[in-house]
Formats: C-alpha cells, sequence, structure tokens
C-alpha cells in the first residue's frame, strides 16, 4: 500500500502531518488502547498518491547532523511572569520579542485535555506557558499554521521535536516558505497520553471527592534548581477558581494523589512506544530554538538568581539571531556548556523500555487504573506514611531525609 499503513504502530509519533497532508480526507487520527493517536485510513477514500508518505517522520527518520549550535541561559526580567513559569520564562519573552505573532502551543482545556491551538490571544497564549507531561492532541493545527503563514502572518509554533519535525516536512511538501516561522522544541523525556492523564483526574477527583479543577505539573513553590531534586516537579491540584499566592497556585501540593502523576510520568511505564528509540535525543534538533531547565546553573559562575528559575536555550540557524538581537540571552562558553550538557541526559539517548511496561498496560487493561497505581506507581498504605514523613522534612528543610525519602515514594 502507498499510505502511512505501512508504518509499523511502535514507529508512529502521532504527529499528525498524515493527517493535514491529505487532500482527500482519507486519513483520521485514532485513539489506541493506550490513548496515543495513531492514523487510520479510508481505503475507500484513498488513491494511493503517497503525500502522506512523503511527510511521515517515521519513514524520514530525522538524521541529527552537526549544525552551529549556540548555547544560553536565559531568566524573564518580569517577576510575575517568571513566578508562573516552568523554567526561566523564555517562552513568554520569546513571544513578546515578535510583533504580534500567532503562536501554536499547548494548553490544557476546561476538561484538562492536553491539546495544541493557535491563537494571537494573550489569554491563549499565556495558557500555553508552563510544562505539560502529556503528548497534546494537534487537531488542525498543522493546516492552521500553513493558513497562516500563506496569509503573511508570522506564527511561533512550539512542541516536541517529532511535531516540529512533521510539521516542517508537511509545510516543505506544500513548498510553504518558512521565513515567517519560528520552531521551538523542546529537551524531551518522552510522553503519556491523554488517557492516562484523564484517568488520573478521574482518580484524583474521586478519590479526594471534588470537582473539575486545575492541575499544574510544575511549580516553584519551594524553589528551582538542583538543590531542590523532586521538589522542582511538585505537582499541585487546585479544587475550585484558580487561586495565586505570590504567583504560585495554592491547592493540594501535600497528598498522594496530588504528586501520583509524577510516578506516572517518571516510571517510563507510560510512554509512546516511540519514544523509547526517538531520534531526536540528540543536540541537533529540528526547531530554531530549544528550550530546557539549565540545570546544574549553580556549579556556572553565571550570576543569575538562579532559584527563581532558568531555561536553557540552544539556538540554531535564525534562532541565534533572535537570541542575540531580540531576546539577548546570555551566550555560554564551553565550560558553561559542559554544565549544562551534564545534566540533560536526553540530548544523548532516549528513556529505555521498562522491563514491566507490557506488564502494567495488561494489568491496566484488565484491572484498572487503580489497580495498577498500587501495583506499579507507589500507592497505597505504606507510601502515605511515607508521604506524611516526607512533608515533614521539607517543611523542616531537612534535605537529607527529605531526599531519602523521597526515593522511596517517586521514580
Amino acid at each position: 500500500m502507498k499510505n502511512v499503513t505501512i508504518v509499523k504502530k511502535e514507529d508512529c509519533f502521532g504527529c499528525t502531518a498524515c493527517k493535514a497532508v491529505c487532500k482527500l480526507n482519507a486519513i483520521s487520527m485514532v485513539t489506541d488502547d493506550e490513548g496515543f493517536m495513531h492514523p487510520i485510513v479510508d481505503e475507500h477514500k484513498c488513491v494511493e498518491c503517497g503525500a502522506c508518505l512523503h511527510v511521515c517522520p517515521a519513514l524520514h527518520r530525522w538524521k541529527a547532523e552537526q549544525c552551529d549550535n549556540e548555547y544560553y541561559a536565559f531568566q524573564n526580567q518580569d517577576q510575575y511572569v517568571l513566578s508562573q513559569s516552568t523554567s526561566g520564562g523564555a517562552f513568554s519573552a520569546l513571544v513578546h520579542s515578535v510583533t504580534e505573532p500567532y503562536v501554536c502551543g499547548c494548553i490544557l482545556d476546561d476538561n484538562l485535555y492536553v491539546k495544541h491551538i493557535l491563537s494571537n490571544q494573550s489569554k491563549d497564549i499565556e495558557a500555553m506557558r508552563g510544562s505539560k507531561y502529556v503528548q497534546s492532541d494537534m487537531g488542525d493545527c498543522f493546516s492552521q499554521v500553513k493558513a497562516k503563514l500563506t496569509s503573511g502572518e508570522q506564527v511561533i509554533f512550539t512542541g516536541t521535536s517529532c511535531q516540529v519535525h512533521g510539521l516542517l516536512n508537511y509545510l516543505r511538501f506544500f513548498k510553504i516558505a518558512t521565513n515567517r516561522l519560528i520552531t521551538v522544541d523542546l529537551i524531551c523525556h518522552g510522553v503519556p497520553s491523554n488517557l492516562m492523564h484523564q484517568e488520573y483526574v478521574k482518580f484524583y477527583e474521586k478519590t479526594k471527592g471534588v470537582k473539575r479543577g486545575m492541575h499544574y505539573f510544575r511549580t516553584k513553590r519551594q524553589g528551582w534548581g538542583m538543590r531542590f531534586i523532586l521538589r522542582n516537579y511538585e505537582q499541585t491540584f487546585v479544587h475550585s477558581n484558580q487561586t495565586f499566592v505570590h504567583g504560585i497556585p495554592s491547592g493540594d501540593y501535600t497528598s498522594q494523589e496530588s504528586q501520583l502523576y509524577l510516578n506516572i510520568f517518571f516510571s517510563d511505564l507510560c510512554l509512546r512506544s516511540a519514544c523509547y528509540h526517538c531520534p531526536y535525543c540528540t543536540e541537533n534538533k529540528p526547531g530554531d530554538l530549544t528550550l530546557a531547565d539549565f540545570w546544574g546553573i549553580e556549579e556556572t559562575d553565571l550570576s543569575l538568581v538562579f532559584p527563581k528559575g532558568c531555561s536553557l536555550i540552544i539556538a540554531r540557524g535564525k534562532g541565534i539571531h533572535m537570541l542575540e538581537n531580540t531576546l539577548h540571552g546570555l551566550h555560554l562558553n564551553k565550560e558553561q556548556i559542559k554544565v549544562a550538557k551534564k545534566y540533560q541526559l536526553h540530548l544523548r539517548r532516549p528513556v529505555e523500555y521498562p522491563d514491566k511496561r507490557d506488564a502494567f498496560w495488561a494489568d491496566y487493561h484488565r484491572k484498572g487504573f487503580q489497580y495498577v497505581a498500587h501495583k506499579y506507581l507507589r500507592y497505597g498504605g505504606k507510601y502515605k506514611i511515607i508521604m506524611l514523613l516526607y512533608n515533614i522534612a521539607n517543611h523542616m528543610t531537612n534535605k537529607r531525609i527529605a531526599q531519602k525519602l523521597g526515593s522511596k515514594l517517586f521514580y
């Protein structure tokens, strides 16, 4: 067959390039039993033109050829934006450095479903700020980006490297000029599905007896940086209207249930199959800019107030021009780059396929989320006691004991 049915399921990134390129609407994205989207071809509509084969990142694997990468540290000078951002507020600064852009990025909707939208509205763009550790639903964003570029608009696209690669392949197929497009990708650990996140949300609400709130995947309640370790990834669940104290969401951040998603993510049991052999685990990525936390900045001679958060930015091509002329990032020297790379494992290799992954999903389908939470995700009786002691140790700022207890609680 001359269509994407030849792509093995475990190789598909779910980027939607194949769906977007099909002029006959013969391809749709459907979720599999793990909640990840894959293309399905309507053979009655398909004329085997091969367009989908030309844009698929799984068939045209990313070749991480050496390019002129430049490394920068960045910290947003707007203290409110910095407090709201996962690391150093680079995304918000990038948006504000461009005149009236349309921004395509990831949000949590009212149902806590993770999806990409394209918008030039401030409220929507603010919702894109901050990490969401879920593979987003791309919807029709590729075709929307194409339409905006065709009409001469400036577009900023943010996503994982596979999503950026898929978009670039799609635009290249239609010979769309990309001089008004800025692509931003991430140093990515891998992505769980919306299904697993929705299961977590339902479990949280049922267990805690609350209605729909808001889930924050990262906060800086207890600071940021290497010395905070696990607390960098503190989850917060807000039960009603969003409330903030000095820019930090105020909600449940001490219960087992609020922190459970940390193990869903870092156990690596729930990641997309393609993540385990990801070709984008390299510093030579498809985006103009690559964003991450600058872990290890404490080991450098940079004088930033790093407990408030600092971004690591890898720039290439026109991304370098932006960093030096509009964003004004701090250019790193060789020693500082060495530190930055040291703590970014996924610039070198992807996560390994866990031995228990197949068993996890088999148990989930047979016995449900609560069962696998107890069996695989360190949830239940004894962990409730450890969580209590962990919270006490954090409150007393006893780092050594908190780390020891945290190692028993979290992956």
